[in-house]
């Protein structure tokens, strides 16, 4: 049997992107999204809520591997429930 030499552990930094961490709640995401929709909104006055939500969605998608909603219903419902 031959022995394997020890490599110590490495660690290493890893950034998320602050948007991203809002959006792990779900009052973050929906705090970030009526930000996003009013910033996008300023630019084009015409853009829909849902587009907003698929920019975020894919954006979290990106970075985490799943989407936090299935669709923007599913979204609109949890964000309209109260």
């Amino acid at each position: 049997m031959i022995k394997k030499p020890y490599k110590t552990p490495t660690v290493s930094k890893v950034e998320v992107d602050s948007d991203i961490i809002r959006m792990l709640t779900k009052q973050g995401f929906t705090d970030l999204f009526w930000e996003r929709l009013q910033e996008a909104r300023k630019v084009e006055p015409c853009i829909t809520q849902e587009a907003v939500f698929d920019m975020m969605n894919e954006k979290y998608l990106k970075v985490i591997g799943s989407t936090r909603y299935s669709c923007f219903d599913s979204f609109r419902i949890v964000r309209d429930k109260k």
